[in-house]
């Protein structure tokens, strides 16, 4: 794990340890700490990262999130010398059950918990069979919430490979870490002149071949993109104008709203809000809110409207009405029932 020269914790309120870890250098697998726990979920090996940011209560892990800084302490705390806080089981339905638990809150009870009841419950805590019998027949999702964190562990494992130090600024960290009797600010200079000779060493090594390799890698990259669904190129799309902070759409609905369950349906209703206002923030900054509602009622005001006999008749009668005292009489029976603009749709001529 590379070591940083300074900075701020960001995992605890007001810590004041010095922070010499990004969060994206924590790869380590947690598969044998969570085996230890009897925590693990079948198919999923979760990098630290994950584990760190889950434990911490955050429910919406994105990859700009692994640009967090973190103290030792915290890293050790949240990470892999984690401890249970409590002996007995600690699932909502547990109650004054006297079951004593037999294992760990997996990643994935850990996510439907959140995902059903908005409880944020750290993997590894102790939960006994009962409840955990009781949850997969009221709470669990079955392979949607599996196949979220695997695409989620996978963009982490991805981008963090992708951010690996270079393999001489690698050694230089692991010489530093051994001496630690190295002045700081000579270990910063090190750095930077290995830096710096890496990218002369670069420069200089770049040839045609490299530069026709690296035109073909751009080609490539683009066909990759054109491969893409349409759901990959809309989380890519909201990914990045949201920095990362927006929670990847899992699935597309593929079947009528009217007939999803009532939490798969509350799912993408979230989503769709969470898209929207971000969209509006950016459009009319710090007024999305605002700006979604004009939305809304602008759809209001142009919403299908369905005639019923009456309002035919009423209609009819209007049109055929030559006195304006009397067209007004006629009008009022309806006014009360459809909008300004439906009424002007309704009744050609109409001026109010």
């Amino acid at each position: 794990m590379a070591a940083m020269s300074s900075g701020v914790c960001d995992f605890g309120e007001g810590c004041e340890e010095k922070a010499i870890y990004y969060l994206k250098d924590c790869v380590k697998q947690t598969f044998h700490h969570l085996k230890h726990l009897n925590s693990n979920s079948k198919g999923i090996d979760l990098p630290k990262s994950y584990l760190i940011l889950c434990r911490a209560g955050v429910n919406v892990i994105t990859l700009a999130q692994l640009d967090k800084k973190i103290c030792q302490e915290h890293r050790d705390a949240l990470g892999l010398y984690w401890k249970r806080s409590k002996r007995s089981c600690v699932h909502p339905f547990h109650g004054k059950s006297k079951t004593k638990p037999d294992r760990g809150i997996t990643p994935v009870l850990s996510r439907e918990l959140w995902l059903r009841l908005q409880l944020s419950v750290p993997i590894g805590e102790a939960v006994c069979r009962t409840c955990v019998s009781k949850h997969k027949a009221d709470l669990g999702l079955g392979e949607q919430v599996v196949e979220e964190i695997k695409d989620r562990v996978e963009q982490l494992t991805m981008s963090t490979s992708a951010s690996l130090p270079s393999p001489n600024l690698r050694d230089c960290t692991e010489v530093n870490d051994v001496n630690n009797n190295v002045n700081p600010a000579e270990e910063t200079d090190v750095v930077s002149h290995v830096s710096q000779t890496n990218e002369l060493d670069q420069d200089i090594m770049m040839s045609d071949s490299e530069s026709l390799h690296l035109s073909q890698s751009t080609a490539a990259s683009n066909w990759s993109d054109m491969q893409k669904s349409l759901r990959e190129k809309y989380n890519d799309a909201m990914q990045m104008l949201t920095n990362g902070h927006m929670e990847c759409l899992r699935s597309q609905v593929s079947q009528p709203l009217q007939d999803l369950q009532y939490s798969t349906r509350a799912y993408y209703v979230r989503h769709a809000k969470a898209a929207f206002e971000y969209i509006c923030d950016i459009i009319a900054p710090g007024q999305s809110q605002q700006l979604l509602d004009e939305v809304i009622n602008s759809y209001k005001g142009s919403a299908i409207f369905h005639q019923d006999s009456m309002t035919d008749t009423v209609t009819e009668a209007y049109k055929k009405a030559t006195d304006h005292t009397t067209r007004t009489q006629i009008l009022s029976l309806i006014a009360s029932k459809y909008s300004k603009s439906i009424l002007l749709r309704m009744i050609e001529g109409l001026t109010i």
